[in-house]
């Protein structure tokens, strides 16, 4: 507070010297206020270690010290059991009285700002009538004023200011500065109830998928034995007895035969679909480059059989992923490029990358680098109908049949997310698609964690 002004005459140049300090004294207290609140908003916007319980008691200690109260509770009604909960207090009082009980019946003033969802004041406790009244009998209280915590359902708690020095009777400004406190008050615990509450779905939606993903899981292994001999049987029976049936029957057999292979095959993709990232991978410095070649080694009698011309560009920056998992990509992408050829043409294929290190990728180090990777081919595009609908798993493109299980752009998609990355087409129909992918570059996610690690 700024020094009294040597002027002690009573004349007019005092009383105008007493007025200015009244100004300033009361300015002054303005700034403190607005200081209090702009400290308590950023406060509530970003929770502290100390969670709502510490916001709570920074509330509850600068309202009673702007409004020169010792003592500052925050109390929660609890339908459930009838009573109020401390959810904060102001200094030393935090230890003592945070989280402990307050019972109906010796908190009248408060039970009545609740009920009531206005102030309540009382300048003299020692006046009331009740033979135990809380906050007087055991907290030393002289006055108290209680302002109700509003919610979109009314009020749920109350703000409470105490003196144990003097008797004070608040005024009509300090009871609406206590009210703006008690609202940020409640704004913070509402904001908290609404986290816990979005949290808790979120567990409870991701045990749910995990349930589910595990019955898919259990229920895709009951199945593999069956589909296999289904197979095996309709085989055995072709030859053990061949010529014996007519060619009807024949033709049935050999169905029966393809489709038990077919299931078996789609039930293993969906195993290698619930398989990825269920078990932590080693990640490293991975040339994608190496993993084309092998990609194409494994595609030789395609390649061969269509007359397909393949460019694969000359220099890869290495990626940071699981090997496995790019050639489980790039397989994918090359088998699906060869398989969905347009008639009219060999299929032509280019693998490259797109300005290396402009396409960032999200991870727990922050926004990274990453490399752009690129499948371009000639066939028959897809329409934009299909672009996204693709990479769900068993969904084919409805204009070709091809062989496959309809899953392989599934598995794409999941092992590129598994690495914060992301996959997307671009394409035009009859006239070929480029499928994207991004991976972090290795040598960006060294220098990002070893600076993390710094930090």
């Amino acid at each position: 507070m700024a020094s009294p002004i040597p002027i002690a005459t009573r004349d007019e140049l005092g009383r105008l010297a007493r007025t200015m300090e009244g100004m300033a004294e009361s300015i002054e207290q303005h700034i403190g206020q607005r200081e209090a609140f702009h400290a308590i908003g950023k406060e509530i916007s970003t929770l502290g270690p100390d969670g709502l319980e510490g916001v709570l008691k920074r509330i509850a200690e600068r309202a009673g010290h702007v409004l020169n109260a010792e003592i500052g509770l925050v109390l929660l009604w609890s339908e459930a059991i009838g009573c109020w909960n401390v959810g904060a207090a102001s200094g030393s009082w935090h230890e003592l009285l945070c989280r402990s009980v307050l019972i109906r019946e010796e908190t009248p003033i408060s039970i009545k700002a609740l009920t009531t969802d206005t102030a309540q004041m009382v300048e003299d406790l020692a006046s009331r009538p009740e033979p135990i009244l809380q906050i007087r009998d055991r907290l030393g209280a002289k006055s108290l004023l209680a302002v109700p915590l509003r919610g979109q359902g009314g009020a749920f708690g109350v703000l409470a200011l105490a003196t144990t020095s003097m008797k004070r009777n608040f005024t009509e400004l300090e009871i609406h500065l206590a009210q703006q406190f008690a609202d940020q008050a409640a704004i913070a615990i509402m904001n908290a109830r609404l986290y816990e509450a979005a949290h808790q779905r979120g567990e409870g939606l991701q045990s749910r998928l995990e349930e589910l993903e595990s019955y898919a899981v259990n229920m895709a292994h009951d199945l593999k034995g069956p589909a296999r001999r289904m197979a095996e049987l309709a085989s055995l029976l072709q030859t053990d007895y061949k010529g014996r049936f007519d060619e009807r029957a024949e033709r049935y057999l050999e169905w029966i035969r393809e489709n038990g292979q077919q299931l078996m095959a789609r039930i293993e993709e969906v195993l290698r679909l619930a398989r990825i990232g269920s078990v932590r991978e080693i990640v490293e410095a991975v040339d994608p480059r190496e993993v084309i070649q092998d990609v194409l080694k494994g595609c030789t009698e395609q390649i061969d059989r269509s007359g397909a011309r393949i460019q694969v560009a000359e220099a890869f920056p290495r990626v940071a992923c699981n090997r496995i998992h790019l050639f489980q990509i790039l397989d994918n992408l090359v088998r699906n490029a060869l398989a969905f050829s347009s008639n009219r043409q060999p299929p032509e294929l280019e693998i490259g990358v797109r300005s290396p290190g402009k396409e960032p990728v999200t991870c727990n180090s922050g926004e990274i680098p990453a490399l752009v990777v690129f499948v371009r081919d000639n066939g028959i595009g897809i329409g934009p109908d299909d672009r996204e609908r693709i990479f769900q798993p068993f969904e084919r493109l409805k204009q070709h049949e091809a062989p496959g299980t309809g899953i392989g752009l599934a598995i794409v998609k999941k092992i590129t997310e598994l690495y914060q990355g992301k996959v997307w087409v671009e394409s035009e129909l009859n006239r070929g698609s480029t499928f994207y992918f991004t991976l972090p570059l290795y040598g960006e996610m060294r220098t990002a964690l070893a600076a993390q690690k710094e930090a």
